[in-house]
């Protein structure tokens, strides 16, 4: 008809159809989700007590996540539209037209809901549409716990480095402080040593000189104080050697120690007609000897030498220098008449005491062994530093 209306003509009469005034389809198509595939296979449900799964793991490492859904409109079926989104992946819908599959891949861990609504051939959307949860479990080191433990582990080696450097520099600053107070205590002993010594001797040369001076009338007498001189003068250079000896770096050597022992026991023991044997090992150690520990090795041996020519009646005395691992021992042993060990002579001291007490300080071990008849024998022990420690 001209107005627009379409006219049937039936076997009952005519049928009057208007376009214009048709109703629209008001009703919603209803969504299903027919079925979840994690890498092409049926994904683990998990059953809510209506009966459908409310929720779907997918296992750390899977790939590829596919959902298939579907509407049911019997009027115009083909027109079905949907749409569909992935909380907490992205907020927004995403059209699908008429598709009915959707991949996901590589989904990080995470707790998400998939939704999909549909609508029919007049746009009527189901406002509800079809939800499933979906849990993808992460690997063991995607854990929090895991991520905590890290964080934990990170600290404490941090912490540890920290305490570890801090530990070597409290360490640096005690040995710098180590050694300045070595320092002080080593000049302190050269400067009691030649205040001792030197002084000493400086004023009995200048007494021993005015005598000379005052008996110049007198040849006899003034020779005699002449010779007292050049002795105190001999015994002054001698004094000036061993401070120079035990102080001068390049004397710090084991093998040093040993030449210098030797040489001053011969020539000591020469001088009062004792016979010198002497026993020093082929080779020795590359070891280093500090100048505290050269100097009181050299006060012991010179104060038993001494003891000897002075109190034992010796002809002949043996002067044995070991290497055991990690020490230096001096044995030094007379043929002299030996004292027993309530000795007068024992008791009047002989420097024993400040000996035995001199090797302690250094960590090492004194012994002193005599019989009347036997002589005797005195051997020190003391630990010298690993090279290692010398480094360090």
């Amino acid at each position: 008809g001209h107005d627009g209306r379409i006219w049937f003509a039936t076997l009952k009469g005519v049928a009057v159809v208007d376009p214009g005034r048709l109703p629209l389809h008001s009703r919603s198509p209803t969504v299903v989700l027919e079925e979840a595939r994690i890498d092409g296979r049926p994904a683990d449900k998990v059953v809510s007590l209506a009966g459908k799964f409310s929720a779907i793991r997918v296992p750390a490492g899977s790939d590829r996540l596919e959902f298939r859904y579907t509407a049911f409109n019997f009027t115009a079926p083909q027109k079905i539209r949907f749409r569909y989104r992935m909380e907490g992946l992205s907020p927004h819908w995403v059209e699908a037209g008429v598709e009915r599959v959707v991949s996901y891949i590589h989904t990080s861990p995470g707790s998400y809901r998939f939704e999909v609504t549909a609508c029919n051939q007049d746009g009527v959307w189901n406002e509800s549409g079809a939800s499933v949860a979906v849990v993808v479990s992460p690997f063991f080191w995607q854990t929090k716990w895991f991520l905590l433990g890290v964080l934990v582990l990170i600290g404490g080696f941090a912490g540890w480095i920290i305490r570890y450097f801090s530990w070597q520099r409290l360490q640096r600053q005690v040995v710098m402080l180590e050694q300045r107070h070595a320092l002080d205590r080593e000049r302190a002993r050269i400067a009691h040593d030649i205040h001792d010594e030197l002084g000493a001797r400086l004023t009995q040369i200048s007494l021993l000189s005015e005598l000379a001076r005052r008996r110049a009338g007198d040849p006899r007498e003034m020779l005699a104080q002449v010779e007292r001189i050049a002795s105190q003068t001999h015994t002054m250079a001698q004094v000036m050697d061993e401070i120079v000896w035990a102080v001068d770096p390049g004397r710090d050597t084991l093998e040093n120690v040993a030449d210098y022992l030797a040489s001053f026991a011969g020539e000591f023991l020469g001088l009062a007609g004792i016979h010198c044997r002497l026993e020093v090992p082929a080779s020795l150690p590359g070891r280093k000897v500090p100048a505290p520990t050269r100097h009181s090795i050299f006060l012991v041996a010179k104060e038993a030498l001494n003891n000897v020519v002075k109190h034992s009646g010796a002809t002949e005395v043996w002067v044995r220098l070991e290497t055991p691992p990690g020490k230096l021992g001096v044995a030094i042993e007379d043929n002299g008449r030996g004292f027993p060990a309530d000795s007068p002579t024992l008791r009047a001291g002989n420097g024993l005491g400040s000996m035995g007490q001199r090797v302690r300080d250094l960590g090492g071990e004194f012994q002193m062994v005599s019989e009347p008849g036997r002589g005797t024998r005195i051997r020190l022990s003391i630990p010298l530093e690993s090279q290692d420690q010398e480094r360090k």
